[in-house]
């Protein structure tokens, strides 16, 4: 699962890159949307960062898992729908991975099977981002899905130097 306004995992690259913005941290093997960026504002605070975990990444690479890209608004509409059911508010994060279960459990992401169950994972609680459910009842938060020619650019600026994993 990944937001559509930092999609990483689904539309990033398999390559080293830097793990922070300014380029002084290491390089490591990861998907990415490249350190240099520029990541639009969104919710889930939590997933606004370039790249993917190492290890997800390398389960990714090699089709061990699968990936779906998520809008801000239909993950708040999860995780909303969660709280009303569960009487647990999630984080932001975690109703981008509520949403993305719904589409596979509902058979409405082609590719995608939910035949040997799903599993979700709810970290952390949303109690600090209770002003966007705010907004989401408003009718306000936006999805921005990251710009095509901005992700290519800044994966050739940041990642022109790294070169993509091998099957070692």
């Amino acid at each position: 699962m990944a937001s559509s306004t930092t999609p990483k995992l689904t539309r990033g690259v398999y390559a080293y890159d830097h793990t922070d913005s300014t380029g002084t941290g290491p390089m490591e093997a990861m998907y990415t949307i490249g350190s240099g960026y520029a990541i639009p504002a969104s919710h889930s605070a939590g997933l606004r960062f370039h790249g993917a975990a190492k290890l997800i990444s390398a389960m990714r690479y090699r089709d061990q898992i699968s990936a779906l890209a998520v809008g801000q608004r239909e993950a708040l509409t999860a995780g909303r729908t969660f709280a009303l059911t569960e009487l647990v508010v999630p984080a932001p994060e975690s109703g981008h991975a509520l949403a993305a279960a719904a589409r596979v459990a509902t058979g409405r992401e082609p590719g995608h099977s939910a035949r040997r169950g799903l599993l979700v994972c709810i970290s952390g609680h949303g109690l600090l981002d209770l002003a966007a459910y705010d907004k989401l009842l408003a009718g306000l938060p936006e999805d921005r899905t990251a710009d095509s020619d901005a992700l290519r650019a800044a994966t050739r600026r940041r990642c022109a130097a790294a070169h993509p994993m091998g099957n070692a």
